[in-house]
């Protein structure tokens, strides 16, 4: 049974109810100025490390220069103009639309073997306890690969990087495919994660030298929003042809196909060149 509230425990309760809100204000208070502060921090940041930083960084009787501005020229006195595309632009650009048509094979690829990678091993007798560190395995092999070639990638051209990166990848499938001892599985691991992480960070970097800078991010939610379709619909049609021969082997030569032709596009695409202008006379 409930004891009846008395009026002097309604009064305890209120006095507690005033403590609490009180306290809870004076928190949000101390939140909100904490809040403040920190934007403050975050939009005086350039002033206040960017610019004292270049003020050593900087040799002396050297000028100091903005972001944004570019100081490339040649030996003839011509300067060198970073590409600049607006999303719109770049949306009519026949590069845009290779490069799209290679992720987005590459995405067919990469989430189908994520999915099926696991059942496809206790397919071939590997344990199932065994087969998830397969996967763990390809992923950290693929750190020193991003390391690499995106040194690599800063000394020749990526597209041919890249090419001969999803023909490695190809091969790693290729073995994946006929694996049959742990041993194999191994060789895959290298081969396949090497190559799966040296294309991170190329492709990252030619899209930046393309299409510029000033709209990347837009341009890459784009073209990521193109090959996410890949993402989505590859493992399902996978899953479709092994419920209809009962392997993945048709499966998985199909993606060796379609991670070469990924390559092939790369090849494809436009060298970046810089549009070149006279620099205005004084």
């Amino acid at each position: 049974m409930f004891r009846p509230l008395t009026r002097n425990s309604f009064i305890e309760a209120l006095r507690l109810h005033k403590t609490l809100r009180l306290c809870f204000d004076q928190r949000v208070d101390k939140i909100d100025r904490a809040i403040k502060c920190c934007q403050f921090l975050h939009d005086a940041r350039p002033s206040l490390i960017g610019f004292e930083l270049r003020k050593f960084l900087v040799p002396d009787g050297e000028p100091l220069t903005v972001a944004g501005e570019n100081t490339d020229s040649d030996e003839a006195g011509v300067l060198l103009e970073e590409p600049d595309y607006s999303v719109r632009e770049a949306l009519r650009t026949r590069a845009f639309w290779t490069y799209v048509g290679s992720m987005l094979l590459r995405s067919c690829v990469l989430s189908s073997i994520v999915v099926h990678q696991i059942p496809h091993l206790t397919d071939l007798g590997i344990p199932y306890q065994q087969a998830p560190s397969v996967l763990g395995l390809m992923v950290l092999m693929s750190v020193p690969g991003r390391f690499v070639f995106g040194w690599l990638g800063d000394r020749f051209d990526k597209r041919i990087l890249l090419f001969l990166l999803c023909l490695q990848q190809g091969l790693g499938l290729f073995i994946f495919v006929n694996a049959r001892t742990i041993e194999r599985l191994y060789l895959f691991v290298l081969v396949y994660g090497l190559g799966y992480g040296g294309v991170i960070p190329l492709t990252i970097a030619l899209r930046a030298d393309l299409f510029g800078r000033r709209n990347y991010a837009t341009i890459a939610g784009v073209s990521m929003s193109f090959t996410t379709v890949g993402t989505v619909t590859a493992p399902v049609l996978a899953g479709l042809l092994y419920d209809k021969t009962q392997s993945y082997a048709i499966a998985f030569y199909i993606f060796i196909v379609l991670i070469i032709a990924s390559g092939t596009l790369f090849l494809l695409l436009p060298k970046s060149v810089m549009q070149a202008k006279k620099p205005a006379e004084a």
